[in-house]
């Protein structure tokens, strides 16, 4: 099956976020915070190959460790994840391609907290057509009195936007997670451990929600 409850989602994230951790901790200084967003997601896709295995196509930004630059992958999404089939050249049977012809994972990361970022990136999410879909909504509040009232204000602006538009958001997912980027100097992951970090995930079901 595609569809995943919130459990599991909260799962791949957290799961990710620990690799993540390692991973910036191999590397003597990751300060581009385009290269740490890339790293969290393709952390993330692999979670999703390791539970679909060979059954779906995982198009995601991928990342280089010896050369610690980003490589291509990206295919209209930060993650896509597609089912394919392969077609033939009717003239050249030896010709073939393999071809996306239905997404089952729309998938969106946002490192930025603002509502200008949150706006661009949620909104392709609203323009594909998926079975499901996630947008990663990063964290950069310093306590979790901020960090709560900042879940509750976004989810009501997307819930609000829904009721205003008049649209569904079945199979909406919308994950908060601890971002790594810097602000002020310093980010979550400077001054939390990692089990304090992962207790910041929060999943909520926008199809759900009221």
């Amino acid at each position: 099956m595609s569809h995943i409850n919130i459990t599991g989602i909260n799962h791949m994230i957290s799961k990710a976020l620990v690799k993540s951790i390692q991973q910036f901790k191999r590397q003597e200084v990751v300060t581009d915070n385009k290269l740490k967003s890339s790293i969290f997601v393709y952390m993330l896709s692999e979670e999703f190959r390791n539970l679909y295995g060979r059954k779906y196509k995982i198009n995601v930004v991928g990342y280089d460790e010896k050369s610690r630059k980003r490589t291509p992958g990206e295919w209209m999404l930060d993650i896509a994840i597609t089912d394919v089939t392969i077609i033939e050249d009717s003239d050249k049977k030896i010709s073939k391609g393999s071809i996306s012809y239905k997404m089952i994972w729309a998938i969106e990361s946002e490192l930025n907290s603002g509502i200008k970022a949150f706006a661009d990136d949620f909104g392709k999410l609203l323009c594909v057509k998926s079975e499901n879909y996630l947008f990663l909504n990063g964290l950069n509040q310093k306590t979790e009195k901020g960090r709560l009232k900042y879940i509750k204000r976004r989810t009501a602006t997307i819930l609000e936007m829904k009721k205003d538009l008049n649209i569904v958001l079945n199979n909406y997912y919308l994950a908060f997670f601890p971002s790594p980027a810097k602000n002020n100097g310093e980010s979550l992951w400077d001054n939390n451990s990692q089990e304090e970090l992962l207790k910041m995930i929060t999943v909520v079901d926008l199809g759900k929600s009221m």
